[in-house]
């Protein structure tokens, strides 16, 4: 005898003809009723699904730590590099109110010619700060001898210092007209050295027609040395600064 089978879904099949195997019964799915265990698997995951995304959707926690470039309101931690209200550890290079520690341009020293200091034992500075130490002075005369070596023969400034470390120093003279100001850095001068740019302890020299004048020397910590500013040609009473960088 030959068997025929509905079309109808797998759980409601039902046998239209004899077959040799003998009847065949309707398969059974799990049940999903609200009881059934995978009713209850169902819920579970979609109550978790929901919670995560609940989660992801929430608003941020407010915090204490501001990503806020224009109004923070953390006193310890600023990101805020216009306006900062931290005093411990400042991030702004242009306005900085840290005086511990700053992370602007190396700090300033302002010093002063006094005069006499064109000789023995000249005007003594002491050590230098680290960072640039600006020395204000005025030449007082101008002139050179116009034989021999050419140096200057008027007002000579000249200042004695040590440096607290080893290292590359950079002299900057400065000055707003159009005289002829030289620099010279001179070592191991005595009260019978005669100063001048052929001088034997000349250590370094900026004597040409530039302005500003500027040179770099090493130096050695705890060593003397005298720095030499005149005015080559030109008019008397010409004020000029010497910047002398530190390391």
């Amino acid at each position: 005898m030959r068997a025929w089978w509905t079309t109808e879904s797998p759980s409601h099949r039902r046998l239209e003809g004899p077959c040799p195997q003998g009847p065949r019964v309707a398969a059974s799915r799990p049940s999903r009723t609200p009881e059934s265990p995978v009713f209850r698997r169902l819920s579970l995951l979609c109550a978790l699904l929901l919670l995560a995304l609940s989660a992801a959707t929430a608003c941020p926690p407010t915090t204490t730590d501001d990503d806020d470039a224009v109004d923070d309101d953390d006193a310890t931690d600023d990101d805020d590099a216009t306006d900062d209200d931290d005093a411990t550890d400042d991030d702004d290079a242009a306005d900085d109110d840290d005086a511990a520690d700053d992370d602007d341009a190396d700090p300033v020293t302002d010093l002063s010619e006094e005069e006499p200091n064109d000789e023995w034992p000249f005007q003594d500075l002491g050590e230098l700060a680290v960072g640039d130490n600006r020395i204000a002075g005025t030449t007082a005369t101008a002139g050179h001898d116009p034989a021999g070596d050419m140096s200057p023969n008027a007002d000579l400034d000249v200042f004695k210092f040590t440096v607290p470390n080893d290292g590359s120093a950079r002299f900057t003279l400065t000055w707003d007209t159009t005289d002829d100001l030289d620099f010279v850095l001179y070592v191991g001068v005595t009260d019978t050295t005669v100063l001048g740019f052929s001088s034997d302890a000349e250590h370094a020299i900026a004597a040409t027609e530039d302005r500003p004048e500027v040179t770099s020397a090493n130096l050695v910590a705890g060593t003397e040395y005298w720095a030499y500013v005149a005015n080559w040609e030109g008019d008397p009473n010409i004020d000029y600064v010497l910047e002398i960088d530190v390391p």
